[in-house]
């Protein structure tokens, strides 16, 4: 019973083509809010109209003493410019990163990519080194999920290196993982931590990991290891050993915040994906 407006963006509108994450969510967007009795409208897309459609979705959840969703669907509003570019003047690139992780890592490593473009980066670094994808595992659409199902395949198959591609803002979201891992201490499980400051996949918004000190929040969990490094000079250092060190491992890694325009999109779905690294853990 409290009056308020839900913002909603209509991922997956039916439709309209979207991520394959989204079509599901989409689809039962407005069927979700009925079975739990919240009232919604879809945001005009006319600026003539918006502000009296807000007017009355307001004085709706006033008069009713409940929340009212307004459903915005994608190409609504304009594109988000930051304010500032926290990372603007580190050096190296969150794609440049991934691929110096892969060159660096064992042959059988097992990869869990968080979701947005990092995902989309090792597939596209996979593909530039003509290797293969089944040892990835692409977290799409599940933000602050990687680093469970990296500890879960840890735990599982002990003789393969398994890292985390995370990122700082999925960090954030589900601190509580960390803690896991450490309570666990699989030593076969590397954290790396791509940290540009921002959640870039969706706009480049910025977050707070530029302002912690991830050694000391590793130290309190309690990781075998952690290292920080923000320059070309420092990956050439740490990564070709860093493998051969005991986990759980976090390796902090400061990014600047760009990224490829024509970055592409995994060719292969999000099933696909996943039958194929359930075969490799099996072999």
């Amino acid at each position: 019973s409290i009056p308020m407006i839900l913002l909603i963006g209509w991922r997956g509108e039916p439709g309209v083509k979207d991520e394959p994450q989204h079509c599901k969510q989409g689809a039962v967007t407005k069927e979700t809010l009925e079975a739990i009795g919240v009232s919604y409208e879809v945001l005009t897309e006319s600026p003539g109209d918006m502000l009296s459609q807000l007017k009355r979705v307001i004085d709706q959840s006033k008069k009713n003493q409940s929340p009212m969703a307004l459903l915005v669907r994608k190409g609504s509003f304009a594109k988000y410019a930051p304010t500032r570019n926290l990372g603007n003047k580190l050096q190296i690139s969150r794609e440049s990163a991934i691929k110096a992780i892969v060159e660096s890592s064992p042959e059988n490593a097992i990869f869990v990519s968080t979701t947005g473009k990092a995902s989309r980066e090792l597939f596209e670094v996979r593909k530039s080194l003509g290797q293969k994808h089944d040892s990835d595992f692409l977290t799409v659409g599940s933000m602050g999920h990687a680093s469970q199902i990296a500890l879960s395949i840890a735990l599982q198959k002990k003789d393969r290196v398994v890292i985390c591609l995370d990122g700082d803002g999925s960090l954030l979201m589900h601190m509580g993982g960390a803690a896991l891992v450490s309570s666990l201490q699989p030593t076969n499980f590397y954290h790396i931590i791509l940290n540009n400051g921002v959640h870039e996949s969706v706009g480049g918004q910025p977050t707070c990991a530029f302002n912690l000190d991830l050694s000391k929040l590793s130290s309190a969990f309690g990781y075998e290891r952690f290292k920080q490094i923000e320059t070309p000079e420092k990956i050439r250092e740490v990564l070709p050993n860093l493998f051969s060190s005991s986990g759980p491992y976090m390796l902090e890694i400061r990014l600047n915040s760009s990224s490829r325009s024509d970055l592409g999109r995994p060719t292969s779905k999000p099933l696909e994906n996943k039958l194929a690294l359930m075969k490799n853990l099996q072999a």
